[in-house]
């Protein structure tokens, strides 16, 4: 009987503390749980705030913008300053042009400075001409250049090749007439033109002594300005005339 009672006693413990434990592992499930969500949730958060650009972000952004089109505008500024600088230069020249074309133009004559040496005629060789692709290359060594055999002065067609200064408003490839004191014509073609370190500030004569009209000669068979001064007889050259068949 005793154990009967003793057995008894026991049992209503045992039933009972088996569901205790069971709200024990219940509960530890449910506060794992529990953990598992509230710092994925927490993460959450934290990627949105991440995403969301603070006040001083967002002032670097916008004042980045501001920098970025202030370099447009300056940039749209500096080019259209130099298309209107590039614009009014060709305009210069231009005009420049059409008004040396319009003292030019009807057979108008180019006087020449009086303190020029308009009698003395020197020579250059037209091999001195070596850069290929400037008119007065091709000029001097196209299919219609040739030298005379008697003078050995290197010519275009029917006219002597010459040299002058740039100050006369005329550019390689005119033609244009050489006309003496007593009225001679002398027909020609700008083979070349002086260089502006070897002429006087107007650019018209030659610094050494002072000519004006320079003769582009053939080596081959040139040999002394004998050969060519039959042409001039010692006579001073008083104008410049630019060809009417230009």
């Amino acid at each position: 009987m005793a154990v009967l009672i003793a057995a008894m006693a026991l049992t209503p413990i045992t039933a009972f503390a088996e569901p205790v434990k069971s709200n024990v592992r219940a509960a530890k499930v449910v506060n794992t749980a529990e953990r598992r969500v509230i710092p994925a949730r927490s993460g959450a958060s934290r990627v949105i705030a991440n995403m969301i650009p603070t006040q001083a972000e967002l002032d670097q952004i916008e004042a980045q913008k501001a920098a970025e089109v202030a370099a447009a505008q300056k940039a749209a500024e500096e080019a259209a300053a130099e298309q209107a600088r590039i614009a009014a230069e060709e305009e210069r020249i231009r005009q420049e042009r059409a008004a040396a074309e319009q003292a030019l133009c009807d057979n108008a004559p180019i006087n020449i400075p009086t303190v020029a040496n308009r009698i003395a005629h020197p020579y250059m060789p037209y091999k001195a001409v070596t850069s290929r692709g400037t008119v007065q290359y091709k000029l001097l060594h196209g299919a219609d250049a040739h030298s005379d055999a008697s003078t050995g002065l290197r010519m275009v067609g029917e006219r002597y090749c010459i040299a002058i200064g740039q100050g006369y408003g005329l550019r390689a490839g005119d033609k244009v007439d050489v006309v003496l004191e007593d009225g001679t014509y002398i027909k020609c073609i700008v083979g070349d033109m002086k260089a502006i370190v070897d002429t006087d500030p107007t650019r018209k004569y030659q610094n050494t002594d002072r000519n004006v009209v320079e003769m582009i000669v053939d080596y081959r068979v040139f040999k002394n300005p004998n050969q060519y001064l039959t042409l001039f007889g010692g006579k001073k050259v008083v104008k410049l005339v630019k060809a009417a068949d230009f």
